[in-house]
């Protein structure tokens, strides 16, 4: 759509086909899509890549006007008007969330970036699609080394959640041990570049924020590899202080990529 006007109504228009069809057992099913509902997605991501950070015409509409317009905002919306008519449930909307996560993901990949650092960047959100198109753009200049680094924490976080082990987050250096430098050093070096890091987070500049997770990689690798930290030891204080220590460092990082599935992006 050439106007503002005109690609409100049709965002509009094809998310009220799409939720309506969800609703009504007319998603596509293999190659059959009778009602063109890959292309209203398509086209709805589309208008909001266009027209949101990043877009060819962000700037030249007025820095947007409001968009992108969030996808669960606008499932909720069109979700709304059907009340009384036909009952839309948790599990549609849930099935068009991720139909439109499908469509972002080749939309992206199509647009010349690595599947790998797609999916990555989708994992961690695609409600904003300009931000994760941004963030699946930044991910590209971030090495393999790092990459695997990070995943290692997640990893590890994940496995002590699956445990039912409560990570406080608050990281107690008095409880570092004194005659091992690995955990201070680890610690001092996530301090030393924290306003940088808050400042770069703070604008969304991705590609700032990923230079700084590279710049820690070495740190991070040597409290695995050198120090020979156990994570998951056996006093519990222990444990559980570094792993807050962890979860504190991937944090950030985490609100930009799913690191478990970055780790075959392009980058070398």
């Amino acid at each position: 759509p050439a106007s503002l006007e005109g690609a409100v109504v049709g965002i509009a228009d094809r998310v009220d086909t799409l939720v309506g069809c969800f609703g009504t057992g007319l998603e596509p099913t293999g190659s059959a899509d009778p009602y063109g509902l890959r292309r209203a997605a398509n086209a709805i991501l589309t208008i909001n890549l266009d027209l949101g950070k990043g877009g060819e015409r962000h700037a030249s509409l007025g820095a947007g006007r409001g968009f992108p317009i969030r996808l669960d905002t606008l499932i909720e919306i069109a979700a709304h008007q059907f009340a009384g008519k036909v009952e839309i449930t948790d599990t549609d909307c849930g099935e068009l969330h991720e139909f439109f996560r499908g469509r972002l993901r080749t939309l992206l990949i199509d647009g010349g970036l690595a599947a790998a650092d797609v999916d990555a960047a989708l994992g961690a959100g695609f409600d904003d699609v300009c931000d994760a198109r941004l963030r699946a753009q930044a991910l590209a200049v971030v090495p393999a080394v790092a990459r695997e680094v990070f995943k290692r924490i997640a990893n590890i976080l994940d496995d002590a959640h699956a445990k039912g082990i409560a990570i406080s987050g608050e990281v107690k250096p008095a409880l570092f041990v004194a005659d091992d430098n690995t955990e201070h050093r680890l610690w001092r070096a996530f301090g030393a570049v924290g306003e940088r890091l808050a400042a770069a987070q703070a604008g969304q500049a991705y590609r700032d924020m990923l230079a700084i997770l590279v710049e820690l990689q070495p740190t991070v690798a040597a409290f695995f590899d050198k120090g020979g930290v156990m994570v998951m030891d056996p006093d519990a204080a222990l444990r559980e202080n570094r792993l807050s220590l962890l979860h504190c460092i991937l944090a950030p990082f985490a609100a930009i990529a799913d690191f478990r599935l970055a780790s075959q992006g392009s980058a070398s």
